[in-house]
């Protein structure tokens, strides 16, 4: 296969992705999704502990490769747990897409409506 890896050398999610979309509640997008986040203890005073859950995210869950083309950018999607400040586990699908220097770059973070019973 041609262009990005569909295994990135590393994960890195930028800070404006973070508090200026994920924790953001007057963001158009991103405020259903910051209520969601400090639903479970997420705070955009501390950004890094969503970095961090999502990092853990990536770990313990299988990414799913979605290529948009045959020789374009590659995504990779997992879906699973989150580690939130509360002690809950909300079930989540972050969306990273592998560049060509082969780091993967967050796209975005869905909560989904899962329960223990559906896993």
């Amino acid at each position: 296969m041609s262009g990005p890896a569909a295994s990135p050398t590393r994960f890195t999610i930028r800070n404006n992705k973070l508090v200026d979309y994920l924790l953001d509640l007057s963001h158009p997008r991103g405020g259903s999704k910051a209520r969601f986040f400090l639903t479970f203890g997420f705070s955009l005073d501390r950004p890094m502990e969503l970095a961090d859950a999502l990092a853990d995210h990536v770990l313990r869950t299988e990414g799913r490769p979605q290529n948009l083309t045959e020789n374009g950018p590659t995504k990779l999607v997992f879906e699973g747990r989150l580690r939130a400040p509360n002690g809950r586990e909300p079930w989540v699908r972050s969306v990273w897409q592998v560049e060509a220097d082969g780091v993967a770059r967050l796209v975005t973070v869905v909560p989904l409506r899962r329960t223990d019973e559906e896993a």
